[in-house]
Protein backbone atom coordinates (compact mmCIF):
# COMPACT_ATOMS: atom_id res chain seq x y z
CA UNK A 1 0.00 0.00 0.00
CA UNK A 2 1.47 3.30 -1.07
CA UNK A 3 1.50 6.35 1.22
CA UNK A 4 -1.12 8.23 -0.81
CA UNK A 5 -3.65 5.38 -0.46
CA UNK A 6 -3.01 5.21 3.29
CA UNK A 7 -3.53 8.97 3.55
CA UNK A 8 -6.84 8.71 1.68
CA UNK A 9 -8.03 5.92 3.98
CA UNK A 10 -7.12 7.92 7.09
CA UNK A 11 -8.75 11.03 5.64
CA UNK A 12 -11.95 9.10 4.80
CA UNK A 13 -12.03 7.50 8.24
CA UNK A 14 -11.60 10.92 9.82
CA UNK A 15 -14.49 12.31 7.78
CA UNK A 16 -16.70 9.39 8.78
CA UNK A 17 -15.80 9.92 12.42
CA UNK A 18 -16.59 13.63 12.20
CA UNK A 19 -19.89 12.83 10.49
CA UNK A 20 -20.77 10.32 13.20
CA UNK A 21 -19.89 12.78 15.97
CA UNK A 22 -21.91 15.50 14.25
CA UNK A 23 -24.95 13.23 13.98
CA UNK A 24 -24.54 12.17 17.59
CA UNK A 25 -24.34 15.79 18.75
CA UNK A 26 -27.39 16.77 16.68
CA UNK A 27 -29.36 13.87 18.14
CA UNK A 28 -28.34 14.86 21.67
CA UNK A 29 -29.25 18.48 20.98
CA UNK A 30 -32.63 17.43 19.59
CA UNK A 31 -33.44 15.27 22.63
CA UNK A 32 -32.30 18.03 25.00
CA UNK A 33 -34.46 20.63 23.24
CA UNK A 34 -37.46 18.29 23.29
CA UNK A 35 -37.00 17.61 26.99
CA UNK A 36 -36.62 21.31 27.78
CA UNK A 37 -39.71 22.12 25.73
CA UNK A 38 -41.83 19.59 27.62
CA UNK A 39 -40.42 20.73 30.99
CA UNK A 40 -41.16 24.36 30.14
CA UNK A 41 -44.73 23.55 29.14
CA UNK A 42 -45.32 21.68 32.40
CA UNK A 43 -43.71 24.43 34.49
CA UNK A 44 -45.82 27.08 32.77
CA UNK A 45 -49.04 25.21 33.51
CA UNK A 46 -48.07 24.54 37.14
CA UNK A 47 -47.17 28.17 37.79
CA UNK A 48 -50.29 29.45 36.03
CA UNK A 49 -52.72 27.14 37.83
CA UNK A 50 -51.14 26.69 41.26
CA UNK A 51 -48.78 29.53 42.13
CA UNK A 52 -49.97 32.66 40.32
CA UNK A 53 -53.50 32.59 41.82
CA UNK A 54 -51.96 32.68 45.32
CA UNK A 55 -49.07 35.09 44.83
CA UNK A 56 -50.96 37.97 46.49
CA UNK A 57 -52.59 35.92 49.22
CA UNK A 58 -50.66 32.89 50.42
CA UNK A 59 -47.46 34.20 48.84
CA UNK A 60 -47.34 37.26 51.10
CA UNK A 61 -47.85 35.19 54.28
CA UNK A 62 -45.02 32.71 53.78
CA UNK A 63 -42.65 32.35 56.74
CA UNK A 64 -44.59 34.90 58.78
CA UNK A 65 -45.73 34.14 62.29
CA UNK A 66 -49.33 33.01 62.57
CA UNK A 67 -51.31 34.80 65.27
CA UNK A 68 -54.92 34.96 66.41
CA UNK A 69 -55.30 38.09 64.29
CA UNK A 70 -54.20 36.67 60.94
CA UNK A 71 -55.09 33.01 61.42
CA UNK A 72 -58.65 33.12 60.09
CA UNK A 73 -57.68 34.79 56.83
CA UNK A 74 -54.66 32.55 56.34
CA UNK A 75 -56.71 29.50 57.27
CA UNK A 76 -59.22 30.21 54.49
CA UNK A 77 -56.40 30.77 52.02
CA UNK A 78 -54.74 27.49 52.96
CA UNK A 79 -58.05 25.65 52.63
CA UNK A 80 -58.49 27.02 49.12
CA UNK A 81 -54.90 26.18 48.25
CA UNK A 82 -55.35 22.58 49.39
CA UNK A 83 -58.55 22.33 47.36
CA UNK A 84 -56.63 23.60 44.35
CA UNK A 85 -53.99 20.91 44.80
CA UNK A 86 -56.63 18.22 45.27
CA UNK A 87 -58.57 19.23 42.16
CA UNK A 88 -55.77 20.22 39.80
CA UNK A 89 -54.12 17.61 37.60
CA UNK A 90 -51.00 19.80 37.60
CA UNK A 91 -50.36 18.89 41.24
CA UNK A 92 -49.07 15.58 39.87
CA UNK A 93 -45.85 17.40 38.96
CA UNK A 94 -45.30 18.77 42.46
CA UNK A 95 -42.91 17.09 44.85
CA UNK A 96 -44.07 14.94 47.75
CA UNK A 97 -42.58 17.50 50.12
CA UNK A 98 -45.15 20.21 49.47
CA UNK A 99 -47.97 17.67 49.35
CA UNK A 100 -47.02 16.27 52.75
CA UNK A 101 -46.59 19.76 54.19
CA UNK A 102 -50.08 20.92 53.24
CA UNK A 103 -51.54 17.61 54.43
CA UNK A 104 -49.98 18.12 57.86
CA UNK A 105 -51.28 21.67 57.95
CA UNK A 106 -54.76 20.45 57.08
CA UNK A 107 -55.00 18.91 60.55
CA UNK A 108 -55.01 22.45 61.97
CA UNK A 109 -57.35 23.77 59.27
CA UNK A 110 -60.14 21.63 60.67
CA UNK A 111 -59.94 23.33 64.07
CA UNK A 112 -61.97 26.45 64.76
CA UNK A 113 -60.02 27.41 67.86
CA UNK A 114 -56.38 26.82 68.73
CA UNK A 115 -54.70 27.02 72.09
CA UNK A 116 -51.19 28.29 72.71
CA UNK A 117 -49.57 24.89 72.29
CA UNK A 118 -51.45 24.22 69.06
CA UNK A 119 -50.39 27.61 67.70
CA UNK A 120 -46.80 26.72 68.43
CA UNK A 121 -47.06 23.46 66.48
CA UNK A 122 -48.98 25.24 63.73
CA UNK A 123 -46.25 27.85 63.28
CA UNK A 124 -43.58 25.18 63.22
CA UNK A 125 -45.42 23.28 60.51
CA UNK A 126 -46.17 26.45 58.57
CA UNK A 127 -42.46 27.26 58.43
CA UNK A 128 -41.83 23.85 56.86
CA UNK A 129 -44.68 24.38 54.43
CA UNK A 130 -43.36 27.84 53.50
CA UNK A 131 -39.95 26.37 52.74
CA UNK A 132 -41.49 23.66 50.55
CA UNK A 133 -43.78 26.14 48.79
CA UNK A 134 -41.06 28.64 47.96
CA UNK A 135 -38.59 25.94 46.91
CA UNK A 136 -41.20 24.39 44.62
CA UNK A 137 -42.16 27.74 43.15
CA UNK A 138 -38.51 28.62 42.54
CA UNK A 139 -37.89 25.26 40.86
CA UNK A 140 -40.59 25.84 38.25
CA UNK A 141 -39.54 29.47 37.78
CA UNK A 142 -35.98 28.33 37.17
CA UNK A 143 -37.25 25.86 34.57
CA UNK A 144 -38.73 28.84 32.72
CA UNK A 145 -35.47 30.77 33.17
CA UNK A 146 -37.13 33.22 35.56
CA UNK A 147 -35.36 34.61 38.65
CA UNK A 148 -35.82 32.36 41.67
CA UNK A 149 -37.40 33.69 44.84
CA UNK A 150 -34.69 33.46 47.45
CA UNK A 151 -33.38 35.48 50.38
CA UNK A 152 -33.69 38.83 48.60
CA UNK A 153 -37.34 38.16 47.79
CA UNK A 154 -38.07 37.23 51.39
CA UNK A 155 -36.38 40.37 52.70
CA UNK A 156 -38.16 42.57 50.20
CA UNK A 157 -41.60 41.29 51.22
CA UNK A 158 -40.70 40.74 54.89
CA UNK A 159 -41.27 37.01 54.72
CA UNK A 160 -39.79 36.05 58.06
CA UNK A 161 -41.19 35.33 61.49
CA UNK A 162 -38.55 36.76 63.80
CA UNK A 163 -35.46 38.94 64.08
CA UNK A 164 -33.30 35.83 63.95
CA UNK A 165 -34.83 34.85 60.61
CA UNK A 166 -34.14 38.36 59.33
CA UNK A 167 -30.51 38.18 60.44
CA UNK A 168 -30.17 34.75 58.85
CA UNK A 169 -31.40 36.07 55.51
CA UNK A 170 -29.08 39.06 55.74
CA UNK A 171 -26.15 36.77 56.48
CA UNK A 172 -26.93 34.72 53.36
CA UNK A 173 -26.91 37.84 51.20
CA UNK A 174 -23.75 39.09 52.88
CA UNK A 175 -22.05 35.77 52.17
CA UNK A 176 -22.91 36.09 48.48
CA UNK A 177 -21.47 39.61 48.41
CA UNK A 178 -18.29 38.50 50.20
CA UNK A 179 -17.78 35.59 47.78
CA UNK A 180 -18.32 37.96 44.86
CA UNK A 181 -15.73 40.38 46.23
CA UNK A 182 -13.22 37.61 46.97
CA UNK A 183 -13.47 36.20 43.46
CA UNK A 184 -13.94 39.22 41.22
CA UNK A 185 -12.07 42.06 42.93
CA UNK A 186 -8.66 40.30 42.72
CA UNK A 187 -9.35 39.45 39.07
CA UNK A 188 -10.08 43.08 38.30
CA UNK A 189 -6.93 44.17 40.14
CA UNK A 190 -4.80 41.66 38.23
CA UNK A 191 -6.29 42.84 34.95
CA UNK A 192 -5.69 46.48 35.88
CA UNK A 193 -2.06 45.80 36.84
CA UNK A 194 -1.40 43.90 33.63
CA UNK A 195 -2.96 46.71 31.64
CA UNK A 196 -0.78 49.27 33.41
CA UNK A 197 2.33 47.17 32.77
CA UNK A 198 1.43 46.98 29.11
CA UNK A 199 0.73 50.72 28.86
CA UNK A 200 3.75 51.81 30.90
CA UNK A 201 6.26 51.77 28.00
CA UNK A 202 3.94 53.95 25.94
CA UNK A 203 3.24 56.38 28.78
CA UNK A 204 6.77 56.72 30.11
CA UNK A 205 8.81 59.69 28.74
Amino acid sequence: MNPSSLTEIIFSAGNLLLLFLSLLFNFYQFKTNQKEKVSSEIAERVIKQIFIPYQNSLGIYLYKKITHQNWEELRNTLIHFKETLDCSTESYYLSDDIQLSINKLSLFLKLDHLNKKEFKHLNKQFQKFSKSYLREHSYFRETLHLPIKGALHRLQFKLYSSTWNYLYLMSKLSLVVVIFLIIFVPLHLIFALRLLNWLYPFLSP
